[in-house]
Parts: structure tokens; sequence; C-alpha cells
């Protein structure tokens, strides 16, 4: 049993939206729990020839896959729990549920590219908000594995705003330097 205080409880069901963290949330659950071995090795080949030793390691795999395949299903939205059809082992549902979030990925990336590129500064907002808005979708981006440079971040929030803000387009002006001095 696990003492880290992490708990069935504190783990928040995945929603179609936080697939990262849930899945290290259920991964760090299931391996403090001493019961991720499904996840991590091939389900033991039970033979005649097999030991008593080989039995309880299966007999302990079978019940590995059984409760981190329900504890998965517990920790899911109705919602995105039917999306998934059953499989047999919790790897492979696992694994599944991975290949359809990394589809949304590449989606959620575009969406996030084009609204970079979008992003309109209005007088609604202050100029502060307006910016943070690039700062998170940046952020986001650094989520799925796109990371921009902060010197891009800053030309696309510059290139965003009305011709009243051109001074802050400009690099600033530095003193000359003054011949013999």
């Amino acid at each position: 049993m696990n003492n880290s205080g992490l708990s069935l409880a504190t783990i928040e069901p995945l929603n179609g939206h936080n697939f990262k963290k849930w899945r290290s949330d259920i991964e760090l659950y299931l391996g403090l729990n001493n019961i991720d071995n499904c996840l991590t090795e091939e389900a033991p080949v039970i033979t005649n020839a097999s030991t008593a030793q080989d039995r309880m390691k299966s007999v302990e795999w079978i019940r590995a896959n059984r409760m981190s395949l329900l504890i998965m299903k517990r920790l899911m939205s109705d919602a995105v729990k039917g999306s998934f059809p059953d499989k047999a082992t919790a790897r492979e549902y696992l694994d599944s549920i991975a290949e359809m979030f990394k589809e949304n990925e590449k989606v959620e990336t575009s969406i996030l590219l084009s609204t970079l590129n979008n992003l309109k500064y209005t007088a609604s907002v202050g100029i502060r908000e307006h910016i943070m808005k690039f700062i998170d979708v940046a952020a986001k981006l650094k989520d799925l594995n796109m990371p921009l440079q902060d010197q891009l971040i800053v030309h696309q929030a510059l290139n965003s705003l009305p011709s009243q803000f051109n001074q802050l387009r400009k690099p600033p002006m530095l003193p000359r330097k003054i011949s013999g001095a």
C-alpha cells in the first residue's frame, strides 16, 4: 500500500483534455500499489512444466491486470469511457487510449498554431491580457512537444498589435559612441 498521499480520490478523471496528467497519475498510482506489472511485463504463460512460483506470478499478474483495468475505467468520465473498446490487458487498453489522444494532439496543435497566427489585439482587453493569450498558447504547444522560441512569441505578439503601438516594434535606441571618448 502506498503512503504518498496519492489516492483514487486525488486523481482527476480523464475528460478528454487531461490525458498526459491522467496517464502519469494512473501509472504512478499503479506502481505505488505494486499492481503495475501488467503494464511493464507480458502475461506469464503457464504450462504443465511451470513451477509454483511461475503459477503465483501468473495469479498476481492476472489480478494486477484486472485491478488496473477497473481503476482506469473508474477514473474516466462517462463520455470518454464509451469511446474506447474493451481490451484484454491493461497495457492494450492504455495504448488504445494513448493512440486516440495522439490523433487529438495533432488536431489540437493545428488549432493552437492557427490561434497563434490569428490573434489580434482588441481594445476590449488590455495589453497584458493580450500578451498572456500568446504565452498561454505557447505553453499549450510546449505541452504538445512543440516548443516555440521566445523570440517568435514576442514577434507574433508585437505584430498582432495595431499601428498605435508601432513604437513597441522598434528596437530601443542605443546611444552612439562619441568619437574621442
